[in-house]
């Protein structure tokens, strides 16, 4: 029977032997056979890598956001979007989802960046962040996430 190594494919060497090891326990495996499975088990581990680094980076940005949120750094006086925004009153909890709406005040439609860059420069006296910026993203990452 031929040896799998000689059909290296990239895989780690613990599924080599698994699969050598079932190969010569059923007899019914060839070399083709056992190389697909490890290739799937490859395939499959690379997928679930991806949603493990996708939860992860998800995780992360949702952290970031909160921290944003209720950073005073956003503004020159003391002020955060928490400042205004942590009370039952003035929650932001379900608000994400009504954007794009027309702003009176600014007497347009505006998506929730822009919002958030409004209150950002009038109510907490800071500089808007760059729409698309990573800063931007996770905070309204953040809004979206408060069901």
């Amino acid at each position: 029977m031929q040896r799998l190594s000689s059909c290296k494919i990239g895989y780690p060497e613990e599924w080599e032997s698994t699969v050598i090891k079932m190969q010569s326990k059923m007899k019914f495996l060839t070399p083709d056979e056992a190389k697909k499975i490890i290739e799937y088990l490859s395939i499959t581990r690379a997928k679930n890598d991806d949603i493990v680094d996708e939860i992860e980076i998800m995780d992360n940005a949702m952290k970031k956001g909160e921290k944003l949120f209720n950073d005073i750094s956003l503004g020159n006086n003391g002020k955060s979007c928490g400042s205004c925004h942590n009370d039952k009153q003035n929650s932001l909890r379900k608000k994400a989802f009504i954007y794009p709406k027309y702003f009176n005040k600014a007497k347009k439609l505006v998506n929730l960046e822009q919002r958030i860059n409004y209150c950002i420069m009038n109510f907490m006296e800071g500089e808007a962040l760059k729409l698309g910026s990573d800063e931007i993203i996770i905070l309204t990452m953040y809004l979206y996430s408060l069901l």
